[in-house]
């Protein structure tokens, strides 16, 4: 759904040039559908693509570059540290609400557990991560 244009962005729109050139190609005319830009200048559709392809391979060059979750097997984005001593395991949010689940059902039996407070370490963390809850 597109945004109602203000009367401020139609005044800026209807100020602009009616022939613009590209600032990037040097494209002109109706087929190359050039548009102006708030920032300054006009791109046409083929500069508009190119830059938001670029701009999109860059961010998922970015999302790979981060580290995964820690649970044998997972190559999601871990998310989460958890653990309450160091070293922290880093999992993704699937496995931070399966070990979430695991200790909740570890306290189920025992009406004190609520007033404890579990001392977590990594590999307490990830083996809570790994557990089905089916």
């Amino acid at each position: 759904m597109m945004a109602r244009m203000s009367n401020r962005d139609i005044a800026w729109w209807n100020a602009q040039p009616e022939a613009q050139t590209c600032t990037e190609c040097g494209a002109a005319g109706s087929k190359a559908y050039v548009q102006p830009q708030r920032a300054g200048g006009a791109l046409c559709a083929a500069c508009i693509t190119a830059i938001n392809t670029n701009r999109q391979a860059a961010h998922k060059a970015t999302l790979a570059a981060m580290p995964r979750c820690e649970v044998r097997g997972c190559n999601r984005r871990g998310a989460y540290h958890v653990g309450n001593v160091a070293p922290r395991a880093l999992i993704c949010k699937a496995h931070l609400e399966r070990a979430q689940a695991a200790l909740q059902r570890s306290f189920a039996g025992n009406a004190l557990a609520l007033f404890e407070s579990p001392i977590i370490n990594r590999e307490y963390a990830l083996e809570l991560a790994a557990t089905r809850t089916r």
